[in-house]
């Protein structure tokens, strides 16, 4: 995983071992930032302004951290808690809006229902704090396998996939609005990505499943 800073000339690599490196953008000069403080399975990487963010993957921890001196010091976002008591982050995007609004895919329990349900938290102050905006319970909406979140790094929008349908997230308030459904010949693990040209958003699911891959556009 790659992140360029480009005010600069800097490039940030996370490696599977939990560090973070820093060279310049020609590759010389590598060095590790974070040397006492690894951090399990890095699912996101973004340089934003000054911050280093950086959500993490392993299973009961606070799932995001964010740095103000490139890396020597971290700090756990709150209002994850409960992941951190039992789940994991899936996936973070940040969005290119004024607030650089961060939205975290997350599986967690929900004690209330007794059962996994997957959810989605949404930070506005650039990872500082996370508060969880929608929960779609496993026994209603399937694992968490079926969903994935995804943005155009240039676009103000979240996109989230969930089985066989596509929504955007109103970063008002947080509502997801239905603007795709498709058949799916399996269910399966998804991955949604796309593309952003200066008219249109194409978006695109990957989905595995019985040792094959269905892809849809």
């Amino acid at each position: 995983m790659v992140e360029i800073d480009q005010t600069v000339d800097s490039i940030y690599c996370a490696s599977s071992g939990g560090n973070i490196w820093k060279a310049d953008k020609e590759g010389n000069g590598w060095y590790v930032l974070n040397d006492d403080f690894q951090i399990d399975d890095i699912r996101m990487l973004r340089k934003v302004n000054d911050r280093l963010l950086v959500a993490s993957g392993g299973w009961g921890v606070p799932g995001f951290y964010y740095s103000d001196d490139d890396g020597h010091t971290w700090t756990a976002a709150t209002g994850l808690s409960n992941i951190a008591d039992w789940g994991y982050v899936i996936k973070s995007v940040v969005l290119n809006n004024t607030q650089n609004t961060i939205y975290l895919l997350a599986m967690e329990w929900d004690y209330g229902d007794w059962e996994k349900t997957t959810s989605i938290y949404v930070s506005t102050d650039m990872g500082e704090s996370f508060s969880k905006e929608l929960s779609y319970l496993e026994s209603s909406h399937g694992p968490e396998g079926g969903f994935d979140i995804w943005c155009d790094p240039q676009d103000t929008v979240c996109y989230l996939a969930k089985t066989n349908e596509i929504y955007s997230i109103n970063n008002y308030d947080y509502s997801a609005e239905l603007i795709s459904q498709y058949s799916q010949e399996t269910t399966g693990s998804i991955l949604l990505s796309g593309c952003k040209t200066d008219t249109e958003t194409h978006l695109y699911t990957a989905v595995y499943a019985d040792n094959h891959v269905d892809f849809y556009y």
